[in-house]
């Protein structure tokens, strides 16, 4: 039994409204869809978006597929070319899965990098360019601090030990990790507070608006 839609008419002709692009419809055989209560221009078009798979987004080239080739978690949604594939952090190109593991020779063996082989390498090769330079001019490359220095810079004097960085930019990198120590101490401590609740016996006073 067809669905029973409630007709719309115009005060000045009394023709009936399309619900779907608002036009006055003339009651004349093939104008009307009974069915789905539209003119038979937007009753087709209805239907063909009816009959359209639903569509979703690969979360790595970002592009719409229909929802039976898209395969995965929410948030991790790959299309088929892409369930191999990775994107790369450094270059921002998607490549196979096999460039992203520690060691490509080796893959399936050990953790994935978010970034592919040739980004990795690509400072790897940059450090050690600059140190066989800086040993030929007598100095030292720091690795932190990317500059070039005395080698005197590089050894505590307390210790005699010698770093691969110059003592500032190891003191910096000291520094900065004991101060993320200590942030995410407070922030546990702050959780545990709002966990536990206010003591046994102690009244939360409320201020009065």
């Amino acid at each position: 039994m067809p669905a029973v839609h409630s007709v719309l008419r115009d005060r000045n002709t009394n023709s009936r409204l399309c619900p779907g692009c608002t036009r006055s419809i003339v009651d004349r055989r093939g104008c009307w869809d009974r069915e789905q209560g539209k003119c038979t221009q937007c009753a087709s078009i209805a239907r063909a978006t009816a009959q359209l798979p639903r569509s979703k987004t690969c979360s790595t080239c970002q592009e719409l597929f229909p929802a039976d080739q898209v395969t995965g978690d929410p948030g991790q949604q790959r299309c088929r070319n892409c369930v191999k594939c990775e994107l790369c952090t450094g270059c921002k190109k998607i490549k196979k899965r096999k460039w992203f593991w520690k060691d490509p020779s080796r893959p399936n063996v050990g953790r994935l990098c978010k970034t592919c082989s040739h980004c990795r390498d690509k400072p790897k090769a940059r450090n050690a360019a600059n140190r066989a330079r800086a040993e030929e001019e007598g100095r030292k490359y720091c690795i932190v601090g990317q500059h070039f220095v005395e080698v005197q810079e590089c050894i505590e004097p307390e210790t005699g030990r010698e770093f691969a960085s110059c003592l500032a930019c190891v003191q910096r990198q000291r520094e900065n990790r004991e101060r993320r120590r200590r942030d995410d101490e407070a922030e546990q401590d702050d959780e545990a507070a709002l966990d536990d609740g206010p003591a046994d016996g102690v009244e939360v006073q409320t201020s009065a608006s």
